[in-house]
């Protein structure tokens, strides 16, 4: 066999494999390549630009947040007042009611006191009466009208 024929032969079968794996094998394969990158560029993109709307969307919600915050500190306020003037308001009525209560109360003593007072005199008079009856009935000697008028005050 010749050597140089030999070799040109391969060098020929080279170039035909090389020849077609460049019209046949490698387009496919270059073009799932470009396609897969192409994929992964507009992946990369699509992260980049959701990375964005998260970063937006979490400072907007971070902004509601605060904002509600704001409002229910506000509405806490707002409760807390209403407190202070419902109780103060609360405060106030207790003291007209007292003040009412107590004035109704001295009327009430008064008059009790009033009847008491009426009713003590008819005692006293009765009483006096009585020892008046008693003196005039039974014509007891100095000494002794003076001990009965003396236990009768005592008494009273």
């Amino acid at each position: 066999m010749n050597f140089n024929a030999t070799i040109f032969g391969q060098a020929i079968s080279f170039c035909l494999f090389v020849y077609f794996c460049m019209k046949y094998i490698w387009p496919p394969i270059i073009y799932a390549i470009n396609t897969r990158q192409k994929e992964i560029s507009d992946s990369l993109l699509n992260i980049e630009n959701s990375k964005r709307k998260l970063d937006f969307y979490r400072k907007e919600v971070n902004d509601e947040i605060n904002m509600i915050k704001d409002k229910a500190r506000e509405i806490i306020n707002q409760a807390k007042q209403k407190q202070i003037i419902i109780l103060q308001q609360a405060n106030i009525q207790a003291q007209e009611e007292r003040k009412k209560i107590l004035d109704k109360t001295q009327v009430e003593i008064r008059i009790q006191y009033q009847k008491l007072q009426s009713q003590l005199t008819k005692e006293v008079s009765q009483i006096a009466i009585n020892i008046a009856k008693k003196i005039l009935n039974d014509e007891v000697c100095g000494k002794t009208r003076k001990n009965i008028v003396n236990s009768l005050i005592q008494k009273l």
